[in-house]
């Protein structure tokens, strides 16, 4: 069962009354001024959103009222008007169309974070086609309050297509649905709060007469519907045939109870098909006549009664000076509680109404708390607040607490993060002082904000809580007073919103650039923007002082916006455009590539064409000018009788991701990279990098804006393709110049230049179309050059042959920026095709598409958070407590049915598969109960192989069957009876494993929580929608977006049970039904002591593990891989004096060789042996050394002190075995020792010698990739951190004239040996977080855009060759490119390792590094009882863990990462937090 969140109730005065509608004077209001208009000549995108999807990336699929229809751009436009010459309008079309899984699309937009107004007369004039049953037209609004809905409020100026008993209950049984008009106003209140409406939502509506009935239809027609708001009240009307009519009796009074509507509100018009407003529930019952139209003539917003504000763009202004969170004295802005701002308290049982005095004036917070309970409480701005300006400042308040009570004070921000200072009992700090008085408390907000808050927009200005575990046991009481910011500058004066030097009251240019000249009036003198000249009365000039490449994004008079790749002429980029006119905006900026190696957005400037000055020949061209149309000509350029230059291009390449038009025919963007929108862009490993578009179908095209000089060209492509006969076409000015097909060139990854066509051009600015034909193909690139060029690539390389150093290249092979073949070197592939590979997870036998894959018993189901038992290990995990199981999907073949066939270790008590979520009981309540009888069915026992074959009579095993045959969805009724399977229908699935009398341990099971897409396979999954409310999705499953995939098919869904300190303990999802059963035996070794056998979970349940025991010593670290990789975790380092135990302390002599007293790793545990004579010693931090907040330890050797030595922490275990399926030519690809790009950055490729073959291998694995594989790593932290010796190193870790080691031996097994590299390898990556929030959005492009990515590289597709099915041929995201660099003197050690120098370290992996903290950390429980663990959350980074946040290690980066660490700095206080906001959400 689903536990139901903590109530949080809102402490203003509101009182438990009926909802009142009464009469006012609002319709005797006075209409004033035009504030604001759109007459939809054009979709202003810089006012208007477009909605795409069925909002369930939103959490609220069917858009909350389980609506049919799938919103697409393609359904919004502008068109004219019919029957208004010169007249257009905005356009949302329903169609019979199906898309995204909906029957139906249509049209929405919005005006969110962009466009809002506060009081006003709005007035808007629309049409609709006929609505009958199935189309619900609206326009609407909501609040921009920080609160939920319905406490944000919500004003429905119209809808129409209203269900049946909703008319009964307005008294309009009898109304035509074409003919009846709604509007409504919906608020928070508690009187409205009951079983039935958990939401506590008031509809003003509600069984009342809020509604227009016309004697004609008022369909098909122009109707003006109008919305009179003001301070006090709220009226609607509609004008029908030229008569005004009151939709309400009288205006809607506001009262303190609905102030929600004393706000800015935002507006939204869509179309929706179906929903609980309409009588169309299902497809079926839509009966209106599709395709069907809204037409929006215009919106306007005027004054009224003096009243009416429109916010354009962000609506929250900078606060300065002293801002009052809750204060009665001076203060340049106010919360007022109840009015702009909300007191909640958590837990209402805790705190309850006190009788302190204030301490200043007459309002204070004063709480009596109750015994043994936690408190926690905030003030809530209900408008998120712009803080930016008190980064310096303090949070300033007075408290009354007694002595021993300890507290946190935090703040959050709208984007859910927070920080928190902790007050303990009986310490005073930050002018605290405990003496149970009065005290006065000042945090710099620079402390108290973190690095993760957003100053920018913050929602909590002030938040008490307890400190877990340390609740009083009495009862006292507790006040706060005279809460303010301080520290945010100067206060207000005279407005001068551009900070041109004009006040606004007398601006007759608003939104003046930065830096521009004006004349007294605001406007600007006519000086030129930078980026731009004017040559003639209807010519401009886009340039960029670079010779990389640049792109010029821009719009005239508001039009759409062109994207266009600049051309170098002369020294830089430029792009001419003409046929302008005086008076025309040109609204422009840049993207381009600067010298340092970043990327660059420019502000978007604007200009109006105006008459040039006239003069001289002041370019120089030779011509007068007065009759040069072309003034300002380049130095040098070749110019015509006009004086304007004859553009010449030799070469122009266009890169396939920056089109300016599109069509797709899927939604969203598969390759999840650089774009937001439905073509498919993936990172490209082709020579040059940057990306390609890839998933191509037939009818699908891209648009590209070509600047070419006249001439004639060669158009070259660069493409690739897997399984060949991807066919394509492309057109320039609507005119077809190429065919071709492209052949299998060995790989997606893999690319050929094909010469496709020879076109002659006029000089300007031309459309290309590509347009896919057939099949799949990637395109990387077009090219043109200029007949008779050198900028061929007669190899197909990808190079140039003018640039290609290494002509003649091979097809196929992977090449560098020179064009030559990455070289290997000595370095001989871990895999390659003569590898002997383990059976497919999934593949096509013909009639089915089978996937195969292994569980494991659960305590409990995905989704209970109340339990925290689902991602733990049960006692005796690896005895008959996994699962085989082979899903034969024949409907992917077209077929009818699914067939599931598992095999179990035990025989089953109870059979039961449960498929097809329903959750409406509990959260783990389905549709098909597939028990056992009739159902499961029991077809045999014995043993079997792992193609599900029998082949003995003997043994433990199980093999059973379901057979899946209907498609059940989240809200299916038997009585709709039989629905068939298709591609694409989701099937969350659960198979528990009740086991009948095993020999250990219980004997009830549940099992993991699957996704399978029908003719897809298994993938990670979401949940949305909300349990609570019925009729959201209550949390079925979607797939995770592939962008958010971070490993690939062995992804990991998201965490639903509460338990943050599980993440890096999990099955990959793909883990092949071969190898359930060596990686949970992998695991028993992995957590199994090597001195007395024990298991180090479940208390002694798991006995002892006889074969391992006495293995360790004499002298070693730890005697468990799970002493130092607690949970597959990082350490983190102990107190000041404690014993380095979860530590590697690599050693050697002062000439770097091995140590005679310690070898080359100091174990500093022994037994069997006198620790005092032969030990050698243990090694603790001494203390910290700080050098403006960057710490970095001190050690103390108790015994001998080695002349070198390197420190290392344990490291996470997570995605090691992607790590090893990358191929060496990917990771060699990357390497520039000598920085021959001079990008700043070298990286080098550790070689290390195989120590099973004595090859030369690429070094992948440690802190100085010091190990080329898995296993390698995992046998020498055998031999030297356990003091195990093994085949891969029989030798013990043995200085010259040490006498206490033991001899050369084998002391664990080859097959304990592989089950644990095999574990290891096969590990879970959690998915990436938070995909959809724009905060981590742009965090990710600007972790790009500093540089990051020069070392953390993104992306990597493993090698076909791994042994391992799981991780072959996986799309990866690990954020770095396994090699080493130089990090300077800060983090550098005095021993090198291999090529690896004490400064160069092998770039850390990302993933999962957000989730870190809490793994290491670990968990507390203080209440007791299942539900009731929390994080303890332990952050530690860097190789000895010295980094105590994210932002603290980039402030170590040095040396080869010193420029991108300068970027980090330079960056805005927002980027800075956003970059912090997309690393913890890997």
């Amino acid at each position: 069962m689903k536990t139901s969140s903590k109530l949080i109730a809102r402490l203003a005065n509101i009182g438990l009354i009926g909802m009142v509608v009464c009469a006012s004077s609002q319709s005797n209001a006075a209409v004033g001024n035009l504030l604001w208009e759109d007459n939809f000549n054009s979709l202003d995108t810089n006012t208007w959103s477009i909605d795409v999807g069925d909002g369930c990336d939103q959490g609220i699929c069917g858009w909350g009222n389980q609506e049919l229809q799938w919103y697409s751009e393609n359904n919004v436009y502008i068109s004219d008007i019919v029957g208004e010459a010169g007249n257009k309008g905005l356009v949302l079309e329903a169609k019979n169309q199906a898309l995204g899984g909906k029957a139906f699309t249509s049209g929405k937009i919005q005006s969110k974070n962009k466009l809002a107004v506060q009081y006003g007369m709005i007035e808007i004039r629309m049409k609709v086609s006929d609505v009958d049953t199935g189309l619900w037209p609206a326009l609407w609004m909501l609040g921009t309050s920080t609160a939920s809905w319905p406490a944000k409020g919500e004003i429905d100026i119209m809808e129409m297509g209203q269900s049946q008993a909703d008319r009964n209950d307005a008294g309009f049984p009898d109304a035509p649905s074409n003919n009846y008009t709604g509007s409504n106003l919906i608020f928070y209140t508690d009187a409205a709060c009951n079983e039935g409406n958990p939401t506590c939502a008031a509809s003003v509506a509600y069984k009342t007469d809020n509604a227009h009935l016309s004697s004609t239809p008022l369909t098909n027609r122009f109707v003006t519907y109008r919305t009179y708001w003001t301070e006090e009240s709220i009226r609607f009307t509609v004008e029908d045939n030229g008569v005004e009519y009151d939709m309400f009796d009288s205006p809607f009074v506001i009262s303190e109870e609905s102030n929600e509507f004393n706000a800015p509100f935002y507006l939204l018009m869509n179309l929706a098909v179906g929903g609980l407003f309409t009588d169309a529930l299902s497809n079926e019952q839509v009966s209106a006549p599709l395709p069907g139209k809204m037409v929006v003539d215009y919106v306007r917003i005027y004054e009224l009664d003096g009243q009416g504000e429109v916010f354009s763009g962000n609506i929250t202004q900078p606060e300065v000076g002293t801002f009052s969170v809750f204060s009665e004295g001076p203060s340049d802005n106010q919360l007022v509680p109840g009015s702009n701002a909300d007191i909640y308290v958590w837990n209402q049982n805790s705190l309850t109404q006190g009788d302190t005095p204030a301490y200043e004036g007459n309002e204070v917070i004063a709480w009596q708390y109750s015994p043994a309970q936690w408190f926690g409480a905030g003030i809530q701005s209900r408008q998120a607040r712009d803080m930016s300006n008190f980064r310096d400042g303090y949070l300033n308040f007075k408290i009354k607490i007694p002595a021993d009570v300890s507290f946190r004070i935090g703040i959050a921000d709208t984007y859910t993060n927070e920080n928190w200072i902790t007050f303990p009992a009986n310490t005073n700090q930050y002018g605290f002082v405990r003496d149970g008085q009065w005290s006065e408390v000042r945090i710099p907000i620079a402390e108290l904000a973190g690095s993760l808050v957003a100053l920018q927009s913050i929602k909590n200005h002030f938040n008490i809580v307890s400190v877990a575990g340390q609740e009083p046991n009495y009862s006292f009481q507790m006040a706060i007073d005279d809460i303010t910011w301080t520290g945010g500058g100067s206060g207000p004066g005279p407005v001068d919103s551009d900070q041109d030097g004009v006040e606004d009251s007398v601006d007759q240019c608003p939104n003046t650039q930065p830096n521009e000249e004006v004349d007294a009036n605001g406007c600007p003198i006519n000086n030129l923007p930078d980026g731009l000249e004017q040559v003639s009365l209807d010519t401009l000039i886009f340039y960029v002082n670079t010779t990389g490449w640049a792109d010029v994004h821009y719009r005239v008079n508001g039009g759409v916006q062109q994207n266009v790749r600049m051309q170098v002429i002369n020294g830089r980029n430029e792009l001419t455009i003409s046929g302008l006119k005086v008076g025309d905006e040109v609204s422009f900026w840049f993207t381009y590539l600067q010298d340092d190696g970043t990327v660059r957005d420019t502000a978007e400037q604007t200009y109006i064409i105006s008459e040039p000055a006239s003069g001289n020949d002041s370019d120089g061209d030779g011509v007068n000018d007065g009759i040069d149309q072309c003034p300002n000509t380049p130095v040098g350029d070749v110019v015509n009788a006009d004086g304007c230059s004859i553009l010449v291009t030799e070469q122009l390449r266009i890169e396939a991701e920056n089109y300016s038009n599109y069509f797709d025919n899927d939604i969203g963007n598969t390759g999840g990279e650089y774009r937001n929108d439905d073509v498919d862009i993936e990172l490209t490993s082709d020579s040059g990098g940057g990306y390609n578009v890839g998933w191509t179908s037939a009818g699908e095209w891209l648009e590209y804006q070509a600047n070419l000089g006249a001439g004639k060209y060669n158009l070259t492509a660069r493409v690739a393709s897997l399984v060949g006969n991807g066919a394509y076409n492309v057109l320039i000015n609507g005119n077809l110049v190429a065919s071709s097909v492209v052949p299998a060139t060995g790989g997606w990854q893999t690319y050929i230049s094909q010469n496709i066509a020879s076109v002659t051009l006029n000089e300007g600015v031309h459309t290309i179309r590509v347009e896919m034909a057939g099949g799949e193909l990637n395109l990387n690139w077009l090219e043109f050059n200029i007949a008779g060029s050198s900028n061929h690539d007669s190899d197909n390389d990808g190079v140039p042959d003018d640039l290609d150093q290494c002509p003649n290249t091979p097809a196929g092979r992977q090449v560098d920026s020179q064009g030559c073949e990455v070289s290997f070197g000595n370095i001989v592939p871990l895999y390659d095709s003569t590898t002997p590979l383990e059976q497919a997870v999934s593949y096509d036998r013909g009639d089915a598409l089978i996937t195969r894959f292994a569980d494991r018993g659960r305590d409990r189901h995905a989704k209970e958070d109340q339990f925290q038992i689902y991602d733990h290990y049960l006692s005796h995990y690896w005895e008959h407590r996994t699962a085989q199981f082979e899903i034969a999907d024949f409907v992917a073949k077209g077929g009818s049915r699914i067939e599931v066939t598992f095999i179990t270790e035990w025989k089953l008590g109870a059979r039961e598969f449960r498929a097809w979520y329903r959750g409406l009981g509990t959260v783990a309540e389905y549709h098909g109960n597939y028990f056992g009888g009739g159902a499961v069915v029991e077809l045999d026992n014995g043993s079997y192989d792992t193609n599900f074959n029998k082949i003995s009579d003997v043994g433990d095993q199980y093999r059973y069957r379901v057979i899946i045959d209907d498609y059940r969805p989240l809200n299916w009724d038997p009585a709709a009876g039989f629905l068939p399977l298709e591609v694409g229908q989701r099937m969350e699935f659960e198979v528990s494993q009740f086991l009948d009398a095993p020999p250990q341990g219980r004997e009830n099971y549940y099992g993991t929580t699957y996704l399978y897409i029908v003719g897809e396979g298994l993938v990670p999954w979401k949940t949305v929608g909300d349990f609570a409310d019925p009729s959201s999705q209550r949390e079925d499953s979607y797939p995770i977006a592939k962008q958010g995939w971070l490993g690939g098919k062995t992804t990991l869904p998201y965490n639903y049970t509460n338990e943050p300190d599980n993440h890096f303990m999990q099955m990959a999802t793909n883990l092949s039904n071969q190898n359930g059963q060596p990686f949970v035996q992998g695991r028993r070794v992995h957590h199994s002591s090597f001195v007395n056998g024990e298991h180090d979970e479940r208390n002694g349940e798991n006995g002892v593990f006889n074969a391992v025991v006495g293995k360790s010593g004499p002298h070693y670290i730890n005697d468990s891989c799970a002493g130092c990789h607690v949970r597959n975790g990082r350490a983190a380092p102990p107190a000041v004096g404690d014993s380095l135990a979860k530590w590697v302390f690599k050693v050697a002599d002062i000439n770097g060789n091995t140590h005679p007293l310690l070898g080359n790793v100091l174990q500093p545990k022994n037994i069997g042996i006198d620790d005092e004579t032969q030990g050698e010693g243990e090694v603790t931090i001494a203390s910290w050394t700080d050098n403006n907040g960057l710490r970095s330890p001190n050690y103390q050797f108790s015994k001998t002190a080695p002349a070198r030595y390197s420190a290392r922490i344990a490291p996470q275990l997570v995605g090691l075995g992607l790590l090893e399926a990358i191929p060496e030519s990917a990771v060699l690809a990357l390497a520039d020792e000598h920085d021959n790009n001079g990008d700043g950055i070298s990286g080098k490729a550790q070689r290390v010698s195989d120590p099973i073959t004595g090859q030369t291998r690429l070094g992948r694995f440690g802190y100085k990739a010091a190990a080329a594989s898995i296993k390698h790593q995992v046998a020498g932290a055998f031999n030297t951190d356990m003091g195990v010796t093994n085949s891969v190193f029989p030798n013990p870790d043995c200085g010259a004239s040490q006498s206490s080691c033991t001899s050369t031996g084998i002391e664990v097994s080859d097959q304990h040996l592989n089950e644990l590299s095999k574990y290891i390898a096969l590990l879970g990556v959690r998915a990436q977080r938070a995909l959809d929030d724009p905060q981590v959005q742009l965090g990710k492009t600007r972790f790009a855009s500093i540089g990051c990515e020069g070392c953390h590289t993104a992306t990597f597709e493993t090698s076909d060759y791994h042994p391992f099915a799981e991780l072959r041929a996986q799309t990866i995201h690990p954020y770095s490119d396994l090699l080493l660099h130089d990090m300077g003197p800060g983090l550098a050690d005095n021993l090198g390792e291999g090529l690896a120098s004490g400064a160069e370290w092998r770039t850390a992996p990302l993933w999962g590094i957000g989730l870190s903290a809490c793994v290491t950390g670990g968990v507390d429980n203080i209440l007791g009882g299942q539900g009731n663990e929390f994080c303890t959350a332990q952050p530690s980074y860097l190789h000895d863990g010295r980094a105590r946040t994210i932002e603290e290690a980039i402030l170590w980066h040095d040396g080869e990462a010193r420029a991108a660490r300068i970027a980090y700095e330079s960056l805005s206080a927002n980027n800075k937090s956003a970059v912090l906001a997309f690393l913890n959400s890997l």
